[in-house]
């Protein structure tokens, strides 16, 4: 019965990864069915190995019972994700940037998931804050993060996570933030259309996730950020 549940918890998966784990989780289900068949048919005749044979169906079910849930998992996080909802471990060249008066201005790490990650204040004006100078137009950052030797010597392979407030959102004229970055930098920008919170294993405003950053450093810290209003977040490529 339980191999008969996991199969049909596993069904539903989908994707490459969600199918793999889908048809592993059939596979032990199965195996373990048919090891129980065998054991009952053979418990007159051979009680003992019925017993140990029963013993391992038993431990197959179970075991296809948490792969098919290690399965929804995996949907469940690919359906989170897919609304506005993005998560991450920082490593290789990182810094937090900080201001005169000790205030964060922004956060640069060379790799986060698939690429690097800028993390900044962005306001429904278009502008971004930092660095050294307060509120700048997009453009005008784009050109100083490329001039930075933060940036030149970094990986740059990959897109850029740029999680600041309305970064890819549309304004009545000109272009969103991240299209800016996107061409001035070329490369991929991702970016959410509103509101962004972020925390480090737990929810959070940027401020008090970039000062609790200061002195502790970032390597290995991971970082969920969210949409505020659960919208996926968009990818601007640079114009050709």
């Amino acid at each position: 019965m339980l191999s008969l549940v996991s199969l049909g918890v596993a069904l539903p998966a989908f994707g490459l990864v969600t199918g793999a784990i889908s048809g592993l989780s059939c596979v032990v289900s199965m195996a373990g069915s048919a090891l129980g068949i065998a054991a009952a048919l053979m418990e007159n005749h051979e009680p003992v190995l019925a017993r140990k044979m029963g013993d391992v169906a038993n431990w197959l079910s179970m075991a296809g019972a948490v792969i098919a849930v290690f399965g929804v998992g995996v949907v469940l996080w690919q359906r989170l994700a897919s609304r506005g909802f993005i998560s991450g471990s920082i490593s290789g060249k990182s810094a937090v940037v900080f201001d005169r008066r000790g205030r964060p201005e922004f956060l640069f790490a060379e790799r986060y998931r698939n690429g690097s990650l800028l993390a900044m204040h962005g306001n429904r004006e278009g502008m971004l804050y930092g660095p050294g100078q307060g509120w700048l137009p997009a453009r005008k950052w784009g050109l100083q993060l490329r001039s930075s030797l933060l940036y030149q010597s970094s990986n740059r392979s990959g897109p850029l996570y740029l999680m600041a407030c309305h970064a890819g959102r549309q304004p009545a004229s000109g272009l969103a933030n991240a299209q800016i970055l996107s061409s001035v930098l070329d490369r991929n920008v991702i970016a959410a259309r509103n509101v962004v919170s972020v925390g480090w294993d737990s929810g959070n405003t940027l401020g008090r996730a970039l000062f609790g950053m200061k002195g502790m450093g970032t390597h290995h810290r991971t970082l969920h950020f969210f949409d505020l209003y659960h919208q996926p977040f968009r990818t601007f490529t640079p114009f050709t």
